[in-house]
């Protein structure tokens, strides 16, 4: 887990990774999010993988490996996608560089 700077917020983020069925880091964002009092599980998909589903204000939304949960500055979880979070920890990066 760790605090990153998305747009002008500042966030807490961890991402879902591991292999299966040697363990993954579920359990602990399971337990991050519902210290939050937000209920979520994890699920057996169809072939075995292991996913999280998350209750948000927008319903419910579902979180595979690799993918990030991000508490946003009201509190609330969402998933993200890595290619997003990349996208934007890089745009932080230049940002920050031409400041330099």
């Amino acid at each position: 887990m760790g605090t990153k700077r998305m747009g002008p917020f500042e966030v807490e983020a961890w991402q879902f990774v591991g292999v299966p069925p040697d363990g993954t880091n579920a359990d602990e964002l399971i337990a991050w999010m519902t210290a939050g009092h937000t209920f979520a599980r994890i699920l057996v998909m169809a072939d075995d993988s292991i996913a999280i589903s998350i209750e948000t204000p927008k319903g419910t939304k579902v979180v595979f490996l690799d993918d990030w949960i991000i508490r946003n500055d009201k509190g609330e979880f969402y998933p993200c996608k890595p290619d997003i979070v990349e996208t934007e920890l890089n745009r932080r990066r230049v940002d920050v560089a031409s400041l330099d």
